[in-house]
């Protein structure tokens, strides 16, 4: 419950109870009056019913000091989706790697490379989000051309093993 009444304080400092947006009012109603909905159900239904108020509703709430509550908006952010994406890098840029890693990790495993692209260019990133952001790096030329190595012998053993299984076939008929 303190994480409710946190949003609604938020909320109500950001002005948006005094919102003159039907729009704006609609949402706050629907979270007003359905206390017993998760983060999963308010997230849902922001996004079918009233996602053009999207801007106004979440940017308040992930510049709040409190992890948690950020924590939770990112988990439940889309990566592929461009005003969320948006959103997402414009508090990347806004934040300190240090203080802030656990909503940088949060935001690694969206697994979206242009929000890893964002996290990369951030000034003394841990050890642990250098980690994180690796593996999605574009790598050097010689990584590329082990990669295209890799696919090669991998269908060229995919080939062979097809062919083991109709000579097999061929000899038990």
């Amino acid at each position: 419950m303190y994480v409710r009444a946190l949003v609604r304080e938020i909320w109500q400092s950001a002005g948006l109870y005094e919102s003159k947006k039907a729009k704006v009012k609609a949402f706050l109603n629907y979270f007003d009056t359905h206390p017993e909905d998760c983060w999963d159900e308010c997230v849902a239904t922001l996004r079918k019913l009233h996602y053009p108020v999207f801007n106004d509703i979440v940017p308040p709430l992930l510049k709040t000091d409190d992890k948690l509550l950020r924590l939770n908006l990112i988990q439940r952010m889309n990566g592929k989706n461009r005003r969320e994406l948006g959103l997402l890098k414009s508090f990347i840029q806004e934040t300190d790697a240090l203080r802030d890693e656990v909503e940088l990790v949060a935001m690694t495993k969206l697994g979206n490379k242009e929000l890893m692209e964002e996290i990369r260019k951030r000034p003394n990133l841990t050890g642990n989000l250098k980690q994180l952001i690796q593996p999605l790096s574009r790598g050097s030329k010689s990584d590329q051309v082990r990669t295209g190595r890799t696919r090669k012998i991998a269908k060229e053993n995919k080939k062979s093993n097809q062919r083991k299984t109709t000579d097999d076939n061929q000899t038990q008929n």
